[in-house]
């Protein structure tokens, strides 16, 4: 026996099964995402020991989106359980369906079967008392092939509520503005998952696209669907498929699980930082470069002043060219330069090692007359280099 009703009763049954799951989920998720204080005080310890810079970018900070996720979490389950309280509770009447009648039924036997159940609902004898105006008029307006076949597009509410309207076209207007702000605000739901921060940006065109291309469906089949009259009292209003309480159905299901899936869908990755607010980090990192650069300046005249270094330095330089004029100088390691296409030919003779003339001056094999490619590469790059170097000077 239901509580209050049982559609009533059903909402309160799947609310209860939609919210306790998330809470216990969203206070689990938060209790994870905050870690102890011993275990912050003992890993910020830990690293400013270590290295003392690394203490502020290894101490636990709140991520700053999560307070949004958290929003957008919310919105989410508030839509869904509006979803599920017009699916559950707010279902479209069928007059057909209800009564277990097929639409091919005459108004007499329509009337009539109205009439008993308003009997037995109200503990008179049956048959006896008028129906409500409405659906008086609704009866006889049902007389016609046409209208039942509009019912079966539109809806029931659409046929009893719309006094004035007699052609499909005025039925159609009168049922467009109610599925038509459904699919508004939908659109605006799925535009508050996919917003800028809650990182699933990149399915907003999918979503805006699912929920204008089920509305084309629904449009296009609304008006385009055949509709015949089924026999027999078998099924919920015949054989005849309802249309109108079908595509309800559909479309309340497609607003029940789009946003759900876009909001647990991948996220996307983080969008680079804006130029300004890079610039701090370029500059550092421009004045850790000129540093470096000043320092080896600063290297090289020591090393040409000390005697054992400039020793050294210039051994090292001599062993340098002389392992390079070996490479230079051998005919497998100028091939297989060639082939890979590093070829490294300047395309003229080179010098001698230990006396003995090597290298031929060929391009990428080594043939006279051609740069290699290694070669062309390295001067091109030399040569950019040095233009950016000069075109600066210029400018100061």
């Amino acid at each position: 026996m239901p509580l209050i009703s049982a559609s009533i009763d059903a909402f309160l049954a799947t609310s209860l099964l939609t919210i306790v799951p998330w809470f216990y989920i969203s206070v689990l998720s938060s209790s994870s995402s905050s870690p102890s204080p011993s275990a912050s005080s003992n890993s910020s310890s830990q690293n400013s020991s270590a290295d003392p810079n690394a203490h502020g970018a290894e101490q636990a900070t709140p991520n700053p989106n999560y307070k949004f996720r958290k929003f957008l979490t919310s919105l989410v389950i508030l839509h869904t359980l509006f979803i599920l309280y017009n699916f559950i509770v707010c279902a479209p009447f069928n007059l057909f369906a209800t009564l277990r009648l097929p639409l091919g039924v005459s108004s007499e036997v329509l009337r009539g079967t109205l009439v008993r159940r308003a009997g037995l609902l109200s503990g008179g004898e049956g048959g006896k008392g008028a129906l409500p105006r409405a659906l008086e008029e609704l009866i006889a307006r049902l007389g016609s092939f046409e209208a039942r076949t509009l019912y079966v597009r539109f809806g029931h509410t659409v046929l009893q509520d719309c006094i004035y309207c007699h052609t499909p076209n005025d039925f159609a207007l009168y049922a467009l503005p109610r599925p038509l702000l459904e699919y508004v605000r939908e659109l605006a739901v799925v535009g508050l998952v996919t917003i800028r921060g809650s990182g699933r940006e990149r399915w907003r065109p999918w979503g805006l696209g699912a929920v204008l291309g089920a509305a084309g469906v629904e449009a296009y089949w609304v008006v385009s669907a055949e509709i015949g009259f089924g026999g027999g009292r078998e099924g919920r209003g015949g054989n005849v498929v309802m249309w109108h309480d079908q595509l309800w159905r559909l479309r309340q299901l497609l607003f029940l699980l789009l946003p759900i899936l876009l909001h647990h869908l991948p996220a996307s990755p983080p969008s680079p930082p804006p130029l300004l607010a890079r610039l701090p980090a370029i500059a550092a990192i421009l004045e850790a470069t000129y540093a470096k650069t000043k320092m080896l300046g600063y290297t090289r005249a020591a090393t040409m002043r000390v005697p054992a270094l400039r020793e050294g330095s210039v051994e090292w330089w001599e062993r340098e060219r002389r392992e390079e004029a070996w490479g230079v100088g051998d005919e497998g390691v100028r091939e297989m330069a060639g082939r890979v296409g590093m070829g490294f030919g300047e395309g003229e003779r080179r010098g001698d090692v230990d006396g003995e003339e090597v290298g031929d001056g060929e391009g990428g094999e080594g043939v006279e007359g051609e740069v290699g490619e290694l070669r062309r590469r390295v001067r091109v790059m030399v040569d950019a280099l040095v233009g950016a170097a000069t075109s600066q000077v210029g400018d100061i």
